[in-house]
């Protein structure tokens, strides 16, 4: 009384029961409900017809293949998993070198650098206006840098200061100090003017 189709679908599943071999993993997830519902509808005929308890073997071969596929997955996921701590280790170890090495080189990096200029005549008159004259044997250059507010974060003497008596000129650079806004964040002077 069953559709043609439903039959014959039961009767495939009847004859995979009757061979003595389990089905691959496909036919396996396709007829084992198929093969719970004719045993459950017919369970005499069954018996009759196929290898006793070969429903519960399919069951637990169903179960063992699960059990191997969700194994295979969950150690793919470790594995995935696993790569991408790797990467974010190595990505934490990269950005820690590079603060490192920020900071040994005092972030220049990060500093904006304003091309050096030779000052004027008069912009170095007016950094020596109060000062009593210098006297220097040769010239002297030093490299000036400045804050935000003008006041001098760097002095540096540019060259060798081998015989030549420079500490009334670094005296005379510190006390000309706060520099108006306008002049440039890095600039050189020379003495004697």
């Amino acid at each position: 009384m069953q559709p043609e189709e439903t039959r014959e679908q039961h009767t495939q599943v009847i004859n995979r029961l009757r061979e003595t071999g389990v089905p691959s993993l496909a036919d396996l997830a396709r007829d084992i409900l198929v093969a719970e519902i004719v045993f459950t509808k017919y369970p005499d005929l069954m018996y009759l017809t196929c290898a006793p308890r070969k429903v519960e073997v399919w069951r637990k071969h169903m179960s063992h293949l699960i059990k191997q596929v969700k194994a295979q997955e969950t150690h793919r996921v470790a594995k995935t998993e696993s790569r991408s701590l790797e990467r974010v280790r190595w990505f934490g170890l990269a950005w820690l070198v590079f603060w490192i090495y920020l900071g040994a080189t005092d972030f220049r990096l990060l500093r904006k650098e304003e091309p050096l200029r030779q000052l004027t005549v008069m912009e170095m008159q007016w950094i020596t206006k109060n000062v009593e004259p210098i006297r220097v044997d040769g010239p002297v250059e030093y490299e000036v840098s400045l804050d935000q507010d003008g006041d001098i974060s760097k002095l540096e003497l540019v060259g060798s200061q081998e015989g030549r008596n420079v500490s009334n000129i670094d005296h005379a650079i510190r006390i000309a100090a706060p520099y108006p806004a306008e002049y440039p964040r890095v600039f050189r002077v020379r003495f004697p003017i």
